[in-house]
């Protein structure tokens, strides 16, 4: 589903009368076929060239209200794929015909090749497997371009617009952007430390690949909050999976030391940079690049409490002990309280920033009415704290976990003179104690 042409499709519909929220629209175009063939005849006028078909494909609307649901025997053949059954209200069986695969990207093809070829049960199965192995694929690659790619070209930018600011102070923004551009290609050129603009093409095609093997639209395109208000309580599951997925380069970070914290610092800082100066060209160079390194301080921040569980597993191997053996369940709590904590609180600050700096071009607090979106923010807050915390906890759980094998093993190999020897001294301990209390 494309969600902007959603909007717009919506806005044309208002624009001609009609006074009903979004959520109300997409019903009357599942439930409505004139309002449906009415939506898509405002949409031609306005330009759009494609069919019922295709527009109810880009909306993901308009659905005959009495398909429920289709059972899809396909056959990945001829570069064509067939859907030759559907099962309706009554129970019968309706012929449905869907268009040929040659339309699909290579990652859709792949996934449909896969969803209908793998063996495993049911198409939720490949599904399922699929879509986490391109989200790790496609994190890893982003992670990459981000700390090796972005942040040389934020670098670049700052360089490039503090020169032009001190050289040519009147320069025009769009000239100054023009002449920005081509530096940037002029260093790219550059033997050894150039071709970085080819590498990031690359890059980009490669998560657009891996996002077309994700399982995504309908339900999931709702947030893990509503989904569960709705009882999608599978879906609900299977995003917060995706979620810990997603997770997977950053926390993997957490565990390699100081390294791994200036490469979540860069990453991030790249990252930020390219989003706020594609928001605002005009602040792009050196005012894109402290706001990113603000963001990225912020973010990175977050990651020492990662750092911290992830120390805490690290020594839980090496040095046990039997104090850090007990309270599993404490610690598994207060673990996932202070990671959901510092996730809620990273992203809502760098969420402010983006929203002021780009003065509201970047906004995840307000609707397109102007209303601040509560809602909206309330059920994002609870899906970053939900994510975090269990990604939070089972380092904590794991660490204790481990502490109390390890404990728990020692005590079993112990010589048996020298555990009562220690209980011994442990009795003594505890006497003294309760006396010195008196």
């Amino acid at each position: 589903m494309n969600e902007e042409a959603l909007k717009y499709s919506y806005n044309l519909f208002t624009q001609d009368g009609y006074n009903g929220s979004l959520e109300d629209y997409k019903k009357l175009m599942n439930n409505d076929k004139e309002a449906f063939k009415y939506s898509h005849d405002l949409f031609k006028n306005d330009g759009y060239d494609g069919n019922l078909d295709k527009f109810s494909e880009l909306l993901n609307v308009g659905k005959t209200p009495a398909v429920v649901e289709e059972v899809a025997t396909v056959t990945v053949e001829d570069n064509q794929a067939t859907v030759t059954e559907s099962t309706l209200e009554d129970g019968s069986l309706e012929s449905v015909e869907v268009e040929e695969t040659e339309g699909l990207s290579t990652g859709e093809q792949i996934k449909l090749f896969i969803n209908t070829t793998s063996g495993l049960p049911g198409m939720a199965g490949a599904s399922f497997l699929t879509d986490k192995l391109a989200r790790l694929a496609g994190g890893i690659a982003g992670f990459g371009e981000a700390l090796f790619i972005d942040t040389k070209k934020s670098i670049i930018d700052t360089a490039s617009d503090i020169a032009l600011d001190l050289y040519i102070p009147d320069l025009p923004e769009e000239n100054k952007g023009v002449l920005m551009d081509l530096y940037m290609e002029a260093i790219n050129k550059v033997p050894v430390v150039g071709g970085f603009l080819e590498k990031e093409e690359a890059l980009d095609e490669f998560q657009e690949f891996t996002d077309d093997l994700k399982t995504t639209g309908g339900d999931y395109d709702q947030t893990i909050a509503k989904n569960l208000s709705e009882g999608n309580i599978g879906v609900a599951a299977d995003k917060v999976i995706q979620g810990i997925v997603d997770s997977a380069p950053s926390v993997a970070m957490a565990f390699a030391g100081p390294a791994g914290l200036v490469a979540i610092f860069g990453s991030s800082q790249g990252s930020h940079y390219e989003e706020l100066s594609e928001a605002s060209p005009e602040k792009r160079g050196w005012k894109a690049f402290g706001a990113s390194l603000a963001q990225a301080g912020v973010e990175t921040t977050s990651e020492l409490v990662t750092r911290g569980l992830a120390k805490g597993l690290i020594k839980s191997f090496k040095e046990p002990t039997e104090e850090a053996a007990k309270g599993l369940f404490r610690m598994i709590g207060e673990s996932a309280f202070y990671e959901g904590v510092s996730e809620v609180a990273s992203q809502e600050i760098n969420n402010a920033i983006d929203f002021v700096f780009t003065e509201g071009k970047i906004d995840k607090f307000y609707k397109e009415n102007g209303e601040f979106d509560y809602d909206g923010v309330l059920q994002r807050v609870f899906d970053t704290f939900l994510i975090s915390s269990i990604i939070g906890g089972g380092l904590g759980g794991a660490t204790e976990i481990n502490n109390t094998t390890k404990t728990l093993m020692h005590d079993r190999l112990m010589d048996p003179s020298l555990q009562q020897e220690n209980q011994e001294a442990l009795t003594q301990i505890n006497k003294l104690t309760i006396e010195n209390k008196d």
